[in-house]
């Protein structure tokens, strides 16, 4: 169980950075803890009960896209050095081809210079 096992600070820093309207909302969702979760098994009559102390509530309409809220900060602090790595590949590429647009369009310029003769 992944939503319980996110703090609410990251997700109320998220929401109240990006999304400062829905941050009473989240305050209110997330502030009803300790939630507890019943799991009953009427083949075997057995029932467990799951206390959450912190993260989102297991089954909330909200609570994926809380959770994922949560999360998306240091998703994209761990993925920053691709995403510069891939910005520096895509930058080398399209320095190359206006290096080549631009002796394309030297050579274009130098050919229709030879062919034009003022009378």
């Amino acid at each position: 169980m992944a939503f319980n096992a996110i703090h609410k600070k990251p997700i109320l820093d998220v929401i109240r950075d990006e999304l400062p309207v829905l941050l009473p909302s989240a305050e209110l969702l997330l502030s009803m803890t300790p939630t507890h979760t019943v799991y009953h098994n009427n083949r075997t009559k057995d029932t467990v009960v799951h206390s959450m102390n912190q993260g989102t509530p297991q089954g909330g309409s909200a609570s994926s896209a809380l959770f994922n809220l949560g999360q998306s900060r240091s998703i994209c602090e761990e993925s920053r050095p691709s995403i510069y790595a891939l910005d520096s590949l895509l930058q080398r590429q399209l320095q190359v081809k206006m290096s080549y647009l631009a002796l394309a369009s030297s050579a274009l310029m130098t050919s229709a210079a030879s062919l034009w003769r003022p009378n």
